[in-house]
């Protein structure tokens, strides 16, 4: 039974994980971290409230494990964008699938 257990603990860990960025709300920059269970290509993005992709944070292939990346609440440009809710969203591509993670955030400066 042991190996069983274990072994259905090992398919759970098979999904990348995208954790609550933090601190939020924040006001000058804000951590977002997500974990990888195998090598894939990840792109994660900030959004408005509108959906439209306002920076782009990382693009590319990933090794597996644990993964950081800080947002400073600026565009693409390096301008700042105003204060309000903001969706991130992590993108995962790999060789058993696609994985779409999106979660919100808050500016106030």
């Amino acid at each position: 039974l042991n190996l069983l257990a274990e072994e259905i603990e090992a398919d759970v860990d098979l999904k990348p994980e995208l954790g609550q960025n933090f601190p939020n709300p924040f006001s000058d920059q804000t951590h977002i971290q997500y974990t990888l269970p195998e090598d894939a290509f990840v792109q994660v993005s900030v959004l408005n409230m509108l959906g439209q992709e306002v920076q782009v944070l990382t693009r590319g292939n990933q090794p597996p494990g644990t993964h950081s990346l800080t947002w400073e609440g600026t565009d693409r440009s390096g301008n700042q964008v105003p204060d309000g809710f903001y969706f991130y969203r992590m993108i995962v591509k790999s060789d058993t699938g696609q994985t779409v993670i999106t979660r919100k955030m808050l500016l106030m400066r």
